[in-house]
């Protein structure tokens, strides 16, 4: 994690960044986001 914001927190993976907001559920649509910005995969 490299910093947290009011709604959201920010990570980094390399030199990558994305924002993943704070709530209990999110969509696939943006989990899948969230892995290409990271360059992870998405495995539902």
């Amino acid at each position: 994690m490299l910093r947290e914001g009011k709604k959201h927190s920010i990570y980094q993976k390399g030199d990558r960044k994305s924002q993943i907001p704070r709530h209990n559920e999110i969509v696939d649509e943006l989990a899948g986001k969230i892995c290409k910005d990271l360059d992870i995969p998405f495995v539902r």
